[in-house]
């Protein structure tokens, strides 16, 4: 089971050089759910690749494919509370 997941880990190892911090988590999440499906445990899963803590792979797995709600439109008005 574990080494039809290995080729993902060899590739997420080889990452762990990248100069952006934020990139670099949401690849390492992207890596933790194909390593997810390809082995189908969340216990193999982390046993491979050492990351993410049990409950945060279940709630990455819960919000997979789920998008974000529009954010609100910021209102830059001058009132008379607050002038410019």
């Amino acid at each position: 089971m574990f080494e039809s997941c290995f080729k993902y880990f060899l590739f997420a190892s080889n990452f762990e050089k990248a100069d952006e911090m934020h990139f670099k988590e949401i690849f390492k999440g992207y890596i933790a759910l194909q390593v997810y499906h390809q082995c189908g445990s969340v216990t193999n899963t982390i046993r491979m690749l050492g990351y993410p803590t049990r409950r945060a792979l279940y709630t990455w797995i819960e919000n997979e494919g789920v998008q974000k709600p529009p954010r609100k439109a910021l209102d830059n008005t001058n009132t008379a509370a607050h002038p410019r």
